[in-house]
């Protein structure tokens, strides 16, 4: 039988498992013509898959964070995992406030480059960095330049993951180095056989070629054939 710590752990995991679906659903559908804090219509249905709370849901978080706001879902996702797994600790304790900073970082450079996600994504009301990544980035650009924004928010960025998910960089990058080599280990070896194997094969039409030129090229010898002998008559 499970525990009551175990079986709380479990049931916490398949609750956060589904309000990060409900969040998913609600900022996949979202649209500019339902319901929100910015306007209210009435007697209007509501296009949002999660209802009139998803709607409002995902509009206060595009308002903030834009497509930042993507991160809590993969943070709840990953939380409910991390929480069925029984992998402690799950919040990382005090270090899981450094997921504020990031998530900051992110919507301030979601604001800064984002202009390009138009192209594929839907336009959201408060830019893709939201409100917070457009107060950001713009009180850094003015001191810092673009350069020096950018270099001091992926300082950021980098600085709160690593506090936070208590992942090390440098060993990522390791593991990284290691599975690109063994990819490309295995690539290679994958081509060294087909090479292997349209050689044969070339050798092998070069031959049939080479026997069929050669019987072309042989000689053809008609055998004449001496009439039989007649036979003289009876006497």
């Amino acid at each position: 039988m499970m525990t009551p710590k175990a079986l709380l752990r479990e049931v916490t995991a398949v609750v956060l498992a589904g309000v990060a679906a409900m969040m998913a659903l609600a900022l996949a559908t979202f649209t500019a013509r339902d319901p929100s804090f910015d306007h209210a219509i009435a007697h209007t249905r509501v296009a949002n898959q999660a209802g009139i709370v998803g709607a409002y849901a995902a509009d206060a978080l595009y308002q903030l964070l834009g497509y930042g706001g993507w991160l809590l879902v993969v943070l709840a996702g990953v939380l409910a995992l991390r929480m069925a797994m029984g992998r402690a600790p799950y919040l990382g304790g005090w270090t899981a406030l450094f997921w504020l900073p990031f998530m900051v970082g992110i919507a301030a450079l979601m604001h800064a480059h984002g202009a390009g996600l138009s192209a594929w994504l839907p336009s959201l009301p408060a830019g893709p960095g939201g409100a917070i990544g457009r107060l950001f980035d713009g009180s850094l650009v003015r001191p810092l330049h673009a350069l020096g924004r950018d270099i001091l928010l992926v300082v950021l960025v980098l600085s709160s993951f690593v506090a936070a998910s208590h992942l090390s960089l440098l060993g990522m990058a390791r593991q990284l180095l290691r599975g690109s080599g063994r990819l490309l280990a295995v690539v290679r070896q994958q081509l060294g056989r087909l090479r292997a194997i349209a050689s044969h094969r070339r050798e092998r039409i070069e031959g049939r070629e080479k026997r069929a030129e050669a019987r072309g090229q042989r000689p053809v010898h008609i055998v004449e054939k001496e009439a039989p002998p007649v036979a003289e008559p009876a006497k």
